[in-house]
């Protein structure tokens, strides 16, 4: 079954959907609600579209890959899976307080830090759905915008038995064209919040429509009752699933992540993260963050054949994790081909070389490494890993010349 992102952040774009295409047949994520309806504008403050920040703020349409929701000030709970090829959490930022995505309403704001659910197994979109499928952006700044509350264990058990009415929102797909989901993002992406009030349906159910592979301590399934389908689609992926409280409010149930068919099959339910798997993600729980780079690493020693030069890791803020070293050769991209020049944020994003074509040299995966006789001339790059079980970043050097003796 699909996940409803798309496992680039570029998704929305013609060519990567070209050469996505053919990956996504097992496993897809959910972009948009097919057969909802336009939500009224601040509806939903709290709905929150996650970018890549190498777009423009007022380009949001293009930029947007996932959705979230802002369960504190700072702090935004998404799926995991949206977050499975972020190497720095600072080349994402977040849209909050706009439900038409091509208006300059609402702010945009960078993001600091994030973490997924350990439990999550970092698996490809072709491999079987993901389970405790959560993850958290912690932003630079605090926004406007109200956060919102999830049920409580005693509410869950209450407002999320089998039928219960729930609403669904994002700003994925409304439509599809072709027999692949990925196949003319352009007319079929929404761009103004969605919704489309859903029922829950019972485990066992689920489980018997999906192959078994729904987990109750951390999924919950959904389906529009009247039409026997789900309305959730690519680019729904980490939106909210919401139910109404006692006392009238709304409450966080769950976080888009997969469905096992195309999106609005007949009678496939689609699946949702639970509150349950994101629990220690909410507030006021302090979060072990993944590993994030905040400087380049350096190269130190000897710059000419014969010398060693050393790696340092640079610095890193998060949690503890173990650092793995990679060495490169590294030229210009050649001018005469038609590459487009990186962007400014694509240049200050320290987990790549922007502009730069990169070898990896065989067998050099340490803080050092010896330069040789024929190396002179060539410009070497290392490249930094940081892990932990909360995720992972990279950060990379800059190139140096290497002289002769």
């Amino acid at each position: 079954m699909p996940l409803l992102n798309a496992s680039s952040r570029t998704v929305r774009t013609a060519a990567t959907v070209a050469a996505l295409a053919s990956s996504f047949v097992a496993a897809r994520p959910a972009d948009a609600i097919i057969a909802g309806r336009v939500a009224e504008p601040g509806a939903y403050p709290w709905t929150v579209a996650i970018m890549d920040a190498s777009e423009s703020s007022s380009d949001a349409v293009s930029g947007q890959f996932c959705g979230g929701v802002l369960v504190a000030p700072d702090r935004v709970i998404t799926a995991a899976h949206c977050l499975l090829d972020v190497t720095n959490p600072r080349s994402l930022r977040v849209v909050v307080g706009r439900s038409q995505l091509s208006s300059r309403l609402g702010e945009t704001i960078p993001v600091r830090a994030y973490a997924v659910n350990p439990r999550s197994a970092q698996q490809s979109l072709s491999g079987p759905p993901i389970s405790f499928d959560v993850g958290v952006l912690l932003l630079s700044r605090a926004a406007s915008a109200p956060p919102l509350a999830a049920v409580t264990p005693a509410e869950e058990a209450a407002l999320l038995g089998s039928k219960a009415a729930v609403r669904a929102v994002g700003w994925g797909a409304i439509r599809q064209v072709g027999a692949s989901e990925f196949l003319d993002p352009f007319e079929v992406a929404a761009d103004t919040l969605r919704e489309a009030d859903l029922a829950v349906v019972s485990g066992p159910d689920c489980e018997r429509v999906n192959g078994r592979r729904v987990f109750a301590q951390s999924m919950v399934c959904v389906t529009d009752p009247v039409l026997d389908r789900s309305p959730v689609c690519h680019g729904d992926s980490g939106g909210p699933l919401i139910v109404k409280a006692l006392d009238g409010t709304w409450r966080l149930a769950g976080v888009a992540s997969f469905t096992v068919a195309p999106c609005a099959a007949a009678g496939i339910p689609a699946v949702y993260a639970s509150v349950g798997a994101m629990r220690r993600y909410l507030p006021p729980t302090r979060l072990a963050l993944a590993p994030t780079p905040t400087m380049r690493p350096r190269l130190t020693g000897v710059m000419r054949v014969g010398g060693e030069l050393t790696c340092d890791r640079g610095r890193w803020h998060g949690g503890k994790g173990v650092f793995l070293y990679r060495w490169f050769w590294a030229q210009k991209d050649d001018p005469r081909e038609t590459i487009p020049r990186p962007t400014r944020a694509a240049r200050r994003d320290i987990s790549t070389l922007a502009g730069w074509m990169r070898e990896r040299i065989p067998n050099a995966n340490g803080p050092t490494f010896r330069l040789r006789d024929d190396d002179a001339g060539l410009r070497v790059s290392c490249a930094v890993w940081g892990r932990n079980a909360s995720g992972s970043g990279v950060s990379a050097s800059t190139a140096v010349k290497i002289a002769d003796e």
